[in-house]
C-alpha cells in the first residue's frame, strides 16, 4: 500500500524493520501504541464535530486498527500515518490531497479486510471517509459514504443527535455538490432530531443548521426568480417575432392571406384586336 515518500521529512522511520524495531523495545515497558487517555471531553469534542476531525482518526489509528487487524503491514501504515498526523497538526483542511488518499486507503483496506468490526465502527469509518472525499471535492462518493454511515445509525437506533449529525453532514455534502434542495429538507430533519435529543436553538449546530436552512432557501428563490424572468423574457421575445412576422403579411378582410391573381387578364387582348379593326 503506498505511503508517502516524503514520509522522512516528518521524522518517520524509513524502513519498515526500523518500525518494528521501535514497536518492539516499546513493548518492554509501555503498550506496543502508546497514547495518552481520551477523556469524556475528548471524545464528546470528537464524536459532536460535523467535519472531518484529526482526534477521531488518531483514535481509530491508535486503538482500533492495531486490536482488530491482524496485518502488520495496515498496522504499520497506521503507526506512520499517526506520527505524520502528529507533524502536520489537527487542522485537516491544510492536509494536503496525497496525503487525504493514503488515509482514505488504510481505513478502506481496514473495513474490507475486518469483517467482524462492529457496525457503530463501520459507521466511523464510513463518516471518515465521505468526509475525505468531500474534503477531496469528490460529492458523488462522499455522498455515497455518508449514505451509508447514516442508514447503519438508524438500523442501529442511536441517539437522536447522532442521527442529526449523521444528516448534517449528508446535507452539507449535497449542498456542495450544488443540490440545494435535498440539503434543506436533510437540514429541517436534522433540526427534528436535534430537539429530538434534547438540543436547545441555541446550540452550535442547530444554529449552523439554521444558518445553511436560510441560505440555501435564499439561493433557491433567487434562482426560481431568475429562471421564472429568463423564461417570460425568452416567452416575450417569441411573441414579438410572431407579431413582426404577421404584420409582414397582408391580410384581406376576411382575415386571410390575399392571393395572388393568376388567371389571364383579357384586357390587353382585346385592345390589340380593336385597333385591328380600326
Amino acid at each position: 500500500m503506498p505511503i508517502p515518500r516524503r514520509a522522512s521529512y516528518f521524522d518517520v522511520p524509513n524502513s519498515l524493520k526500523q518500525l518494528q524495531q521501535i514497536r518492539m523495545n516499546n513493548t518492554s515497558n509501555t503498550p506496543s501504541f502508546p497514547y495518552r487517555r481520551r477523556s469524556k471531553s475528548m471524545e464528546r469534542s470528537s464524536s459532536e464535530s460535523l467535519n472531518l476531525d484529526a482526534m477521531h482518526i488518531q483514535y481509530i489509528f491508535k486503538e482500533l486498527i492495531p486490536k482488530h487487524s491482524t496485518d502488520e503491514e495496515l498496522i504499520d501504515e497506521a503507526f506512520i500515518l499517526r506520527k505524520m498526523i502528529d507533524s502536520l497538526g489537527n487542522e485537516t483542511s491544510h492536509w494536503p490531497c496525497e496525503f487525504l488518499e493514503n488515509i482514505f486507503t488504510v481505513l478502506s483496506s481496514f473495513v474490507s479486510a475486518v469483517p467482524t468490526l462492529l457496525p457503530n465502527v463501520v459507521s466511523q469509518i464510513h463518516t471518515i471517509i465521505g468526509l475525505i472525499r468531500q474534503q477531496q471535492r469528490e460529492y458523488k462518493c462522499a455522498i455515497e459514504f455518508l449514505q451509508k454511515a447514516l442508514w447503519i445509525k438508524n438500523s442501529l437506533r442511536e441517539s437522536s443527535t447522532e442521527i442529526g449529525m449523521a444528516l448534517h453532514r449528508l446535507a452539507m455534502a449535497y449542498g456542495r455538490s450544488g443540490n440545494l434542495l435535498q440539503a434543506v429538507t436533510l437540514l429541517q430533519k436534522a433540526l427534528f432530531k436535534y430537539e429530538q435529543g434534547g438540543w436547545s436553538k441555541t446550540h452550535s449546530h442547530a444554529i449552523m443548521a439554521t444558518t445553511m436552512i436560510e441560505r440555501y432557501s435564499f439561493y433557491l428563490v433567487k434562482i426560481t426568480i431568475e429562471k421564472y424572468t429568463n423564461t417570460a423574457s425568452n416567452s416575450s421575445a417569441s411573441s414579438r417575432n410572431i407579431k413582426n412576422n404577421r404584420n409582414r403579411q397582408s391580410y384581406s378582410f376576411n382575415g386571410l392571406p390575399q392571393r395572388k391573381n393568376t388567371r389571364p387578364s383579357y384586357t390587353a387582348d382585346m385592345s390589340k384586336s380593336m385597333s385591328a379593326l380600326l
